[in-house]
């Protein structure tokens, strides 16, 4: 007959259960290794300033990739304490799916509040614009860009408009509005405005994903 010692040093050295030597090893490796992410990331935060996290997209994506890799490590902490005890205090950074229910059905209910509110009133229109010179609009749009949040690195605009879209979302943002007649940089082809009267209000999920919702781009290919 055999017992449980007759097996220590054979066919149980695999086996790492809850409790073990090397899922508490793995518990306190993974939280030693979260507390260097979180005291890396504090310092990186401590050392942002409020015009690049805004305006700068090298910084924002630093941030994003920092905040990353303190998820993952996060997630790691989580499931090391886990598999050490079998529960977890660390929070999780998944969204709860009942949270993306919860988002929706507030939407929804948005939306019936708008529609209870009565009328509503649409402007509709089209502002066609002949660029004449690229590069003069693109630095129209940014001298437009860099007025409307008061920045003193020009180099954040040129991040930020770098085609001539860009830059008209710039100029129609600009506090001067309306500026996209630009002298020496854009003509004036046609403009026409109408208003509309209805009771569908626009939904979040009926501009996602349309940068063109009256099809100009999509006639223009079709000819």
């Amino acid at each position: 007959m055999t017992t449980p010692d007759d097996h220590s040093a054979s066919a149980f050295d695999d086996f790492d259960p809850q409790w073990s030597e090397q899922s508490r090893a793995r518990y306190l490796a993974g939280v030693d290794d979260l507390v260097e992410e979180l005291r890396r990331h504090a310092r990186l935060v401590a050392g942002l300033d409020q015009e690049h996290f805004h305006h700068d997209p090298d910084t924002r994506r630093t941030f994003l990739t920092s905040q990353d890799l303190l998820d993952r490590a996060l997630g790691r902490a989580a499931a090391a304490e886990a598999d050490w005890i079998g529960t977890t205090s660390l929070p999780f950074v998944e969204l709860d799916a009942e949270e993306d229910l919860d988002s929706l059905d507030e939407l929804d209910d948005l939306e019936d509040d708008l529609e209870g509110a009565g009328e509503i009133v649409s402007l509709v229109g089209r502002w066609d614009l002949e660029i004449l010179d690229e590069q003069a609009f693109l630095e129209a749009g940014r001298a437009a860009y860099a007025r409307l949040h008061s920045l003193a690195d020009p180099s954040l605009a040129e991040a930020n408009v770098t085609d001539p879209l860009q830059a008209a979302a710039a100029l129609l943002e600009s506090p001067a509005f309306p500026e996209l007649e630009v002298d020496g940089a854009s003509a004036p082809l046609g403009a026409f405005w109408t208003y509309v009267q209805h009771t569908e209000p626009l939904s979040e999920a009926d501009g996602l994903g349309r940068s063109d919702p009256f099809d100009i781009a999509r006639d223009d290919e079709e000819g």
